[in-house]
């Protein structure tokens, strides 16, 4: 696994389930990821839904305050173009929650794909 540091964003290259994971941007609390397998199964879902991993960037921020003894957090996921934000939407991630199953049903009116002929 090879890791780039670039101001308080991660660019990870690695193989997830067979799926190269270069290039997807990782930036806030993306560990919390790690304990429920979810930023494994978000890159296997982006590359199954037929997405660019480095048109991706996926922010974590911790949810504090909410008096639950489980952990919560915001997923924001943005498109980029160009390396800058051009669409996003924030899922909610934790015990219980299923962000991942949220991005893939919305995914083709969330992140439309420009056609191209076969």
């Amino acid at each position: 696994m090879t890791k780039q540091v670039r101001g308080s964003e991660l660019a990870v290259s690695s193989v997830v389930g067979g799926v190269p994971a270069a290039g997807i941007h990782w930036a806030g609390e993306f560990h919390l990821l790690q304990t429920l397998g979810e930023k494994d199964a978000f890159v296997t879902q982006l590359a199954r839904l037929g997405y660019k991993l480095n048109d991706f960037r996926v922010t974590v921020r911790r949810i504090t305050g909410d008096g639950r003894k489980q952990i919560r957090y915001n997923v924001f996921v943005d498109e980029l173009r160009d390396g800058r934000p051009y669409r996003g939407k924030a899922y909610l991630g934790g015990y219980g929650e299923k962000w991942i199953d949220q991005f893939a049903v919305r995914a083709s009116a969330d992140f439309p794909q420009a056609y191209t002929a076969p």
